[in-house]
């Protein structure tokens, strides 16, 4: 089953698929059971407050918000 890693356009009002641009991911459950990911990418960049998901076999397995990004 392969993951897709999605990014929500808010100027096409849809979500892009950011996959090719990971060279990295991680995904894991933290502290107080809050499910966290964490990922590199390449050639691209996430903002704080951009809302992204993880699809796996077309079924959304992960939706959250940016909170931190590392430059």
């Amino acid at each position: 089953m392969s993951a897709v890693f999605e990014v929500w356009d808010t100027g096409t009002g849809s979500w892009l698929d950011k996959t090719g641009r990971l060279t990295a991911f991680r995904r894991r459950i933290a502290s107080r059971q809050m499910e966290l990911v964490e990922g590199e990418m390449v050639d691209d960049e996430l903002r704080v407050g951009d809302s992204v998901r993880l699809r796996e076999g077309g079924v959304t397995a992960f939706e959250g918000v940016v909170y931190e990004v590392d430059l």
